[in-house]
């Protein structure tokens, strides 16, 4: 009997109580609950740092495509301002136009990352951008509209052809008026006012092309001064003209008066269109205010691309 009493003794000495397991189990149990929770705060911390870079590199590749097509945007409108004929003009413009719509696109969508993701200075950059933004489109709308209008380079057009032609015309027949027979006295007279007729119409012809290129409404109103003292010069000579030619040269100072209202109707349609003035214009604009803004907002999607990329560059430390 004693012998089985050691006997149990001894295993129950080898044996841990339960007390002792009750607190190895809680051990365990608060081990395991530490290692989840460290596992699920990485897990957690790393979906987050997922999510950053995520919409981090969403933002650069949306602000590298803002930046591609704003500065095709621009360099298209400069194509349509200096093109030559209305079919290239438009063309020109309407691709800007483009450009300028897929920024547009690309903007809201990049303003919803950034509102998101609630970083000050971000917002703040792209609250900047957007007012830029919005004088860049208003800008952009008045220069394409005039650009694609090209008065002055119709007007040059139509200076160096039909006037240039008309002018033609009527000094050549005051040349031929001279050829008719007359007295030597009344020749001289009628070559005199002849001369005086050609010289003043060749005044008015003289003064399209400075006319075409003046900017300023004030320089323009002086060279439509001095066109209206042409004219008048030229009908004067015109009317004392008409009492020295004898019949013989009645048809061709008829001719030469309707010369002369031919030119006259086409130099007119001249300083119309000059007075438009839509490529200085859109020139003026895209050299001055177009430039500044187009600029700014370069300068903001830099500033805006560099503030996200050192914010992808934090979270990943």
């Amino acid at each position: 009997m004693d012998e089985i009493n050691r006997s149990d003794l001894k295993t129950w000495r080898k044996t841990p109580g339960i007390g002792v397991r009750i607190v190895l189990v809680l051990i365990i149990t608060l081990l395991l609950s530490v290692l989840v929770l460290y596992f699920s705060g990485f897990l957690g911390q790393n979906a987050k740092y997922e999510t950053v870079i995520s919409n981090t590199t969403k933002v650069v590749e949306i602000v590298s495509r803002m930046r591609i097509n704003l500065l095709k945007s621009t360099d298209l409108e400069k194509g349509a301002v200096m093109a030559i004929t209305d079919e290239e003009s438009k063309d020109l413009a309407e691709q800007s136009r483009k450009s300028s719509d897929a920024v547009e696109r690309d903007y809201h969508e990049l303003k919803g990352l950034i509102d998101a993701a609630e970083i000050d200075k971000e917002m703040n950059l792209l609250k900047e951008f957007s007012d830029n933004w919005n004088n860049f489109r208003v800008i952009d709308k008045e220069l394409l509209s005039l650009a694609v209008e090209n008065t002055n380079i119709k007007a040059a057009n139509l200076s160096y052809t039909a006037a240039a032609q008309a002018i033609a015309n009527f000094e050549r027949l005051l040349s031929e008026l001279m050829d008719i027979p007359i007295s030597d006295g009344e020749r001289a007279q009628m070559a005199k006012l002849a001369y005086q007729a050609a010289t003043a119409a060749f005044m008015i012809y003289s003064l399209e092309a400075p006319h075409i290129n003046e900017a300023q409404d004030k320089k323009m109103d002086e060279l439509e001064n001095l066109m209206g003292m042409n004219e008048k010069k030229v009908r004067n000579a015109l009317s004392n003209l008409s009492r020295l030619t004898n019949q013989h040269g009645r048809i061709i100072f008829s001719d030469s008066l309707l010369a002369f209202s031919k030119f006259m109707e086409v130099h007119k349609e001249v300083v119309r269109l000059s007075r438009m003035n839509t490529n200085i214009k859109s020139l003026q604009l895209s050299l001055g205010q177009k430039r500044k803004v187009a600029a700014q907002c370069e300068e903001i999607l830099n500033s805006l691309q560099a503030t996200v990329q050192s914010r992808s560059f934090k979270a990943t430390r």
